[in-house]
């Protein structure tokens, strides 16, 4: 827990919250809302758990479904970037693997962007996708898989699971589509840029979340 950046960045009094990544837009008992350091589109949110969670599929049901209204309530608040708004996890089934993207600790992504981003991971690799649910993240983490979810605009939910996932599978797809492909790693890209803008129009509509 020690080690973990979201629980350092909420957690530890001795830390001073001063970027703009670190915004709390909005929160409710056991979730945050941020931008994303290395946004790579206006509106790019993270949905962050207070608690240390490695992944979706390690909480109860009662999180799960204060997690599920967040996300609607998120959704509606993104509205105005008149874009389709996709949610995603990189589910990691322990700490230090490569799903995790280098953060083990419970965050979806919250992104607005204007082509289909499941199709375009379909496209990018061959990956088994499940219909699912986000409550059956838990049937996967019990079993000790890794996963990607993803919930389309549509409101479709999907799982695939892979022994080989990469870091940072859903940015790579991103990025190539936005042709920035060596910018998708968010250690090395902050997309600050960005960031301020999806801050100034988010705290004109604040109301909304």
């Amino acid at each position: 827990m020690y080690n973990c950046k979201f629980c350092n960045k909420f957690h530890n009094p001795h830390l001073s919250i001063n970027k703009e990544y670190d915004t709390i837009i909005f929160e409710t008992e056991n979730f945050v809302v941020t931008p994303t350091m290395g946004s790579l589109v206006e509106g790019w949110l993270l949905i962050i758990s207070k608690g240390h969670f490695i992944c979706s599929g390690q909480i109860n049901y009662f999180l799960k479904k204060e997690l599920e209204g967040l996300i609607e309530l998120v959704k509606t608040g993104l509205k105005n970037f008149e874009k389709n708004i996709f949610i995603f996890e990189h589910g990691p089934h322990s700490s230090l693997q490569s799903t995790g993207c280098g953060i083990d600790h419970l965050h979806l992504h919250v992104v607005p962007l204007d082509f289909n981003l499941f199709k375009k991971a379909q496209e990018f690799y061959p990956y088994k996708w499940n219909l699912s649910h986000l409550f059956s993240t838990t049937e996967y983490f019990e079993k000790g898989l890794s996963y990607l979810y993803m919930q389309c605009p549509s409101g479709e939910e999907y799982i695939a699971t892979d022994l080989n996932i990469p870091s940072q599978f859903f940015r790579r797809v991103i990025a190539k589509e936005l042709n920035v492909e060596e910018h998708y790693d968010w250690k090395q890209n902050f997309g600050t840029e960005n960031i301020d803008k999806t801050l100034k129009i988010l705290s004109q509509q604040l109301e909304l979340l």
